[in-house]
């Protein structure tokens, strides 16, 4: 096993094998360390009962300054996972999170489904749902956040639908106005509830649940 490990936290398994999260504070250097206790490097188990684990990589590479974490993960019918890649795992103050879709068939190359709608200004994070499925489909909620008083604030977000195999995103609504946002998909009574979120400032606000049926 790698060295530098600490918990092991079993993440998801397909039919192309077994996916398993690993601390590995040795890939931090030591002034991002302190106190973190978040898996940094996503480990895969190959389907050869565990004697060959290797690292993932997310591409495009994010580069050495970041390492991605692939999070909430979902197995795919046919092999393969669809999770969401937070390229930033350590925040300065004004920066913002970034969270890609990425998809893997092997559980250690992910790429990105679709390009980030979020756009590249330096203010403006991203945050990516855990994919739900919706019949023989995925939905994922996409927010793009913006930096506002070292807080980000949602300024823009979409529902997508994908295909069975997480490819072919499709855009089935938005919210365009500073302060709203689509919150996680729920499974609920054979359904999917999506709550729409629209704050007003400070903690007040209104939020309405979209049902959505296969």
């Amino acid at each position: 096993f790698p060295s530098q490990l600490s918990a092991y936290t079993a993440v998801s398994t397909s039919a192309t094998g077994w996916l398993a999260a690993w601390c590995n504070l040795g890939r931090l250097p030591t002034e991002m360390t302190v106190g973190r206790a978040t898996p940094v490097v996503l480990m895969v188990r190959a389907l050869d009962a565990g004697r060959t684990w290797q690292e993932v990589s997310v591409i495009p590479d994010p580069g050495a300054v970041t390492v991605p974490v692939i999070d909430r993960v979902v197995a795919l019918p046919d092999g393969g996972w669809l999770a969401a890649a937070q390229m930033q795992i350590v925040i300065e103050a004004g920066e913002p999170a970034v969270d890609r879709l990425v998809r893997s068939v092997d559980g250690v190359r992910w790429e990105q489904v679709m390009p980030d709608p979020c756009g590249p200004t330096a203010d403006t994070g991203s945050v990516v749902s855990e994919p739900v499925p919706l019949g023989d489909r995925w939905l994922v909620a996409y927010t793009c956040t913006d930096d506002v008083a070292y807080v980000d604030t949602p300024v823009r977000s979409l529902l997508y639908l994908l295909g069975a195999d997480g490819t072919d995103p499709q855009q089935l609504a938005s919210i365009e106005r500073p302060g709203g946002s689509f919150g996680t998909p729920l499974v609920a009574a054979g359904a999917i509830v999506v709550p729409e979120i629209l704050a007003q400032g400070g903690f007040g606000g209104e939020v309405w649940l979209l049902q959505l049926r296969p």
